[in-house]
């Protein structure tokens, strides 16, 4: 029987079995929570990522030496398909992400923020898109969620996109766009919330750095270098995860219009702490610590990145990315212009002034984003008769939106509001 023939005989037979498995056989899936001293809602990330519909997954939960009961409150859940693993000792969120890295030992991976949640059915769906695409990385924007307590609410409060289907990206294209800041770093296949890769990627990267972390920003540091070693990525237009914010948000934290009242402010404990140096050439703030300029974020990372330059031709500059960094400078603007007079010091560049009202013109293509914006998400409010207490039931209701909203209409306008905006 020549071999050909065995083979076909073969898929016949595995067809007759499981027709499904055949056309799509299930990856290996490691779902990694890094966290520390958040069992309040880390006990509801661990419910939601056990919860999905898929048979071929683990969760490691990741403790960065906590000194709460964070070891009893993942212990508790007794599921084979739940490993805990801890540091021994504090390390910075950089090295808790390798840490947790290297506890994955095959498959695809994603990672989820400790108040964060995948929403149901997503394993499924990322492996139907890699058995139809072949790619190895995918990325979803699209939910968030805040916690109660958030913005002083009792009840939580989520956001939907009701946008579906995917497309393939090319990812040097993309993040040239970003690095000129026409589009947002979370837009690239990084490792984090709705995003997904395969494991080979890490390891490519890894006989480069030996670590695959450089930079104390590890989730951009992650789009960043994968946008360097893939020629293409998957871009989900259907969530695929919930962007949690809650009191213990970092980024949230460092970012927000209104500050929360908070027993703690965890983006100064984040900036503070002892870390994966600032690249040489981006200086420090006067206090000793980072400026939170999301551009200044992504450049450092794609200054630590140096080692895979050259495996795309994406172009920037100093004086480039300080002229992006003061035009976008948003609720920091006062340590942001503090720090683009140290950066163009240090380097020599021509600090150019941004005009007051600048930041104000609303062109149509923000007028048409907005509107689209409109008509393409879902907004729910929880109230004593709706519970979004947590994440999980965040994650729930979020799937129910997703898959029980008429898109007919939404579609139509939707399309007629992109070709206006692309005109």
């Amino acid at each position: 029987m020549s071999l050909s023939s065995f083979w076909l005989l073969l898929n016949r037979f595995l067809g007759q079995i499981n027709p499904r498995l055949l056309m799509n056989p299930e990856v290996f899936f490691t779902i990694i929570i890094p966290t520390r001293e958040r069992s309040d809602t880390l006990y509801f990330t661990i419910a939601n990522a056990l919860s999905q519909d898929y048979g071929n997954f683990e969760v490691i939960v990741s403790d960065n030496n906590s000194m709460d009961n964070t070891k009893e409150v993942v212990l508790a859940f007794r599921d084979d398909r739940l490993r805990y693993v801890n540091t021994g000792k504090r390390v910075s969120m950089s090295e808790n992400w390798e840490f947790a890295l290297n506890h994955v030992s095959s498959g695809w991976l994603t990672l989820l923020g400790d108040d964060d949640a995948i929403l149901p059915g997503t394993l499924r769906r990322v492996n139907k898109i890699i058995n139809k695409t072949g790619l190895l990385a995918i990325r979803s924007n699209g939910c968030s969620y805040k916690w109660p307590g958030f913005g002083n609410s009792k009840y939580g409060a989520l956001s939907v996109s009701l946008r579906r289907g995917y497309e393939t990206r090319c990812s040097g294209d993309v993040l040239q766009q970003v690095l000129d800041g026409h589009r947002c770093y979370n837009e690239l296949p990084m490792l984090y919330n709705g995003g997904f890769v395969s494991l080979d990627l890490v390891r490519r990267a890894k006989l480069v750095t030996g670590n695959f972390f450089q930079s104390m920003t590890p989730d951009v540091y992650s789009a960043i270098v994968f946008s360097l070693l893939t020629e293409q990525y998957v871009y989900s237009h259907e969530p695929l995860a919930i962007n949690g914010a809650s009191l213990h948000s970092g980024g949230t934290a460092s970012f927000e219009k209104t500050k929360q009242v908070r027993s703690y402010d965890p983006a100064e404990k984040f900036l503070r702490e002892k870390n994966i140096p600032f690249h040489k050439d981006l200086p420090l703030l006067s206090t000793g610590r980072p400026v939170r300029s999301i551009s200044v974020i992504v450049y450092e990372a794609f200054l630590q990145a140096n080692k895979f330059h050259g495996y795309k031709q994406v172009h920037t500059s100093h004086q480039k990315q300080l002229d992006i960094a003061v035009r976008a400078s948003g609720p920091n603007a006062n340590e942001i212009n503090e720090w683009a007079e140290l950066f163009a010091k240090k380097n020599h560049l021509k600090l150019k002034t941004m005009p007051a009202h600048s930041q104000k013109i609303f062109s149509p293509k923000k007028f048409f984003s907005l509107i689209s914006q409109c008509f393409y998400s879902y907004r729910i409010k929880g109230n004593e008769y709706l519970s979004l207490n947590n994440v999980y039931d965040a994650a729930v209701m979020a799937c129910f939106v997703k898959f029980e909203k008429s898109f007919a209409l939404r579609d139509m306008i939707y399309k007629l509001l992109s070709r206006v905006r692309n005109a």
